[in-house]
């Protein structure tokens, strides 16, 4: 954490101390008031609107009415009077000098065009870019909003300074993607587990069931054990009926044999 402190630092200081700059984008005519501005590392640059159609891109000092791709491009607002309640707004990153052109029709030739941070020194100035901008070629018309903010109201509808509005649609898509992929990620977090839970259940339920089986099991057993022993009871029993009554007989055989050996002795 410790590396991050000094740049942390530099960085709120720096924006503590940051200065707004305001362009005029053709309120007096075909020309950017003020049409040369010195800002330092950290300001912002906002163009103000008014009728009636007009626009702002970067190009270079070599080719004034020819937009570049590094650059910015506000595109065009419309007014119907007085000043738009539109801006467009640019961070400076750096004090490299940063020309400009209006890219509506023949603007550019006519001398709408400026600087930020111009050259200190030699031949490169706003005046001899309004002269290289008289005899430029027809004038570039970018197809998309970059590099600053188009607001409307203060509410930002165009691309985040250095970045086109891809970028910042791709950055809203994978913060979604993030946002989903985390949502996807509880769910199946839950549906595990749900599916814990569930398997427990069974498990549960199966262990019951074992349960009743082995007791139903016990308690068969016991009653079989309960009625094989009453039937040998009866069994003995039968047995035990049965030789009494043998018993008896050849005890009743005996005695009749008796009675007549008897009988015929008496009689002879």
């Amino acid at each position: 954490m410790k590396t991050f402190t000094v740049p942390v630092i530099s960085s709120l200081v720096a924006s503590a101390y940051a200065a707004s700059h305001s362009i005029d984008v053709g309120e007096d005519g075909l020309v950017f008031s003020p049409n040369s501005t010195t800002a330092a590392v950290g300001d912002t640059i906002t163009f103000h609107y008014y009728p009636r159609a007009h626009g702002v891109a970067r190009s270079s000092f070599s080719s004034p009415c020819a937009a570049i791709d590094n650059g910015f491009n506000s595109g065009f607002v419309r007014v119907a009077s007085g000043e738009s309640n539109t801006t467009f707004t640019i961070t400076i990153n750096n004090t490299d000098p940063i020309w400009y052109y209006c890219p509506q029709g023949d603007h550019c030739q006519a001398g709408m065009v400026g600087v930020i941070n111009p050259p200190s020194s030699g031949n490169e100035n706003i005046g001899a870019f309004i002269v290289a901008a008289s005899t430029a070629g027809t004038s570039t018309v970018p197809g998309e909003v970059y590099g600053g903010v188009l607001a409307v109201d203060g509410a930002s509808s165009g691309a985040v300074a250095g970045g086109s509005s891809s970028s910042a649609q791709s950055a809203s898509s994978a913060t979604m993607s993030s946002g989903s992929s985390s949502q996807m990620s509880s769910m199946m977090s839950s549906s595990r587990a749900s599916s814990s839970m569930t398997s427990s259940a069974s498990s549960a339920a199966v262990a019951g069931g074992s349960s009743s089986r082995a007791m139903t099991s016990g308690t068969a057993s016991h009653s079989s054990g309960s009625a094989t022993s009453r039937a040998a009871s009866a069994t003995s029993s039968i047995a035990v009926s049965t030789g009494a009554a043998a018993s008896l007989k050849t005890i009743g055989l005996a005695n009749i044999g008796m009675g007549l050996l008897l009988s015929g002795w008496y009689l002879s």
